[in-house]
C-alpha cells in the first residue's frame, strides 16, 4: 500500500498539517475496509483549482470540498490488466475544508478526516446522490470510520 500526498495549495504551509499522520490515517482506513493492497492518492488544493476541476469533470462551475476519481473509471480496458492496485485520487480543497471546520465548530483535522473518508467511500463505489437509502448507508459508514480512526490523524487542533 502506498499513500501519495500532493499539495498544490499555494499556502499549504499555513495549514500546518502533519502529512505522516494523514498518510497513517489513510492507511488505517484502507486496512480496515480490506483495501490494503491498493494505493491511494490524496491531492490538497485551493478553491480556485477545485472549481476548475469541478467545472471540467462535473460541469459545475463552483468549488466543492472533495472530489474522488476512481482509477479505473473511464480508463482504457487494458488498464485493468496492469499489475497496478490503484484505488484512485481524492482531491480536497483546504480552503473549503477550513471554512467548513469553522462553520461546524470542529478542528480542521476533524474535517479532513471526514472528507478523506467521504472521498474514500466514493472511490469504493458508494454515492449519496444516487438514492436516499445509499445516502443513509454511506453516512452511517462515515460515522463508524470517523469514530474509529479520527484520533489518529493529528492530535493538535489545525483550525
Amino acid at each position: 500500500m502506498t499513500i501519495t500526498i500532493t499539495s498544490l495549495h499555494p499556502n499549504y504551509q499555513k495549514f500546518r498539517l502533519c502529512e505522516k499522520k494523514i498518510s497513517k490515517f489513510c492507511e488505517n482506513i484502507l486496512f480496515s475496509e480490506e483495501k490494503a493492497e491498493f494505493s491511494l492518492s490524496l491531492v490538497l488544493i485551493d478553491d480556485t483549482e477545485m472549481r476548475r476541476i469541478n467545472h471540467h469533470y462535473r460541469q459545475k462551475d463552483k468549488t466543492t470540498n472533495v472530489l474522488s476519481f476512481p482509477f479505473l473509471d473511464g480508463a482504457e480496458p487494458a488498464l485493468a490488466n496492469l499489475p497496478i492496485q490503484e484505488l484512485g485520487d481524492i482531491f480536497i480543497s483546504l480552503d473549503t475544508a477550513r471554512n467548513e471546520a469553522k462553520e461546524y465548530g470542529v478542528s480542521l483535522s476533524h474535517r479532513l478526516c471526514w472528507l478523506i473518508i467521504h472521498g474514500f467511500l466514493h472511490l469504493c463505489g458508494m454515492d449519496h446522490e444516487r438514492s436516499q437509502k445509499e445516502a443513509e448507508i454511506m453516512s452511517a459508514r462515515e460515522q463508524i470510520l470517523l469514530k474509529q480512526w479520527q484520533q489518529n490523524l493529528c492530535s493538535q487542533d489545525n483550525g
